[in-house]
């Protein structure tokens, strides 16, 4: 982003400090479909139609670069991403949320392997979400596994016609989208509700933070924090991960 490393977002210190975001890596080089490695690299002509668009411009003309992926090269890829992390913001993440949200074996063994503890992907993608116990790609129970706790989606709009981020979303009451989703993540199997932030929709087009939507991720939080009777307590995955630690 604007010549940095993806990770030097100093806007994200401050939520960090406050304790309420976390931070998880989201992938390597984030080439298309990284973390599955069957799929990656296909022709951009075995793409689905509604992915074509996205690497696409005006003129009709690909700039698709396919990239096959493996799992030696994910692991090494994620280690060098941990510690990078690490630098800059003081820890190491425990988690891992996979980007474009598919993921074969290899995959999962590579952030595993790589000393990741919680694996992120999307709730309607992912089928053996576990937050009881440690889990292995097949969602049985291993303890050198990681646990599944996919998320129930993103704090901003995305517009899918345009392949980009949209807006950040309300969260007001009942009638919004967010507040319902927030309600079928409490009431899913893993009993929680898993927001993500990804920082890049945040930002604006000269890559700098983008006042009014940081507002109205700020109206969020306050509106959960202040209805905690009803969704709970807001909690990041490291904290999660400390206490389910000291469960055993």
């Amino acid at each position: 982003m604007a010549g940095r490393n993806s990770y030097e977002i100093p806007m994200l210190l401050k939520y960090l400090d406050t304790g309420v975001i976390d931070i998880s890596v989201h992938g390597y080089k984030d080439t298309f479909l990284e973390f599955d490695t069957e799929l990656s690299g296909d022709n951009f002509d075995e793409l689905d139609k509604s992915l074509q668009g996205c690497f696409t411009d005006t003129f009709g003309n690909s700039n698709y670069n396919p990239e096959k992926t493996n799992y030696k090269d994910l692991k090494a890829g994620l280690i060098k991403s941990r510690e990078s992390f690490k630098r800059y913001f003081g820890i190491a993440p425990a988690t891992i949320t996979v980007p474009y949200d598919y993921f074969n074996e290899d995959g999962y063994l590579a952030a595993r392997d790589a000393g990741f503890k919680v694996f992120g992907s999307i709730f309607i993608l992912d089928r053996f979400p576990s937050a009881e116990y440690p889990v292995d790609f097949y969602g049985r129970r291993d303890e050198n596994g990681m646990y599944r706790l996919p998320s129930i989606g993103d704090v901003t709009d995305w517009d899918a016609a345009h392949c980009k981020w949209g807006d950040v979303l309300t969260l007001t009451g009942p009638s919004d989208s967010l507040y319902t989703s927030i309600y079928a993540g409490i009431n899913s199997v893993i009993g929680m509700a898993i927001v993500r932030i990804h920082p890049q929709a945040l930002i604006d087009a000269d890559g700098k933070p983008d006042p009014e939507k940081l507002s109205k991720l700020d109206a969020i939080i306050k509106y959960v924090k202040s209805h905690n009777d009803q969704f709970g307590q807001i909690i990041t995955f490291q904290s999660w991960y400390d206490w389910k630690v000291k469960q055993k």
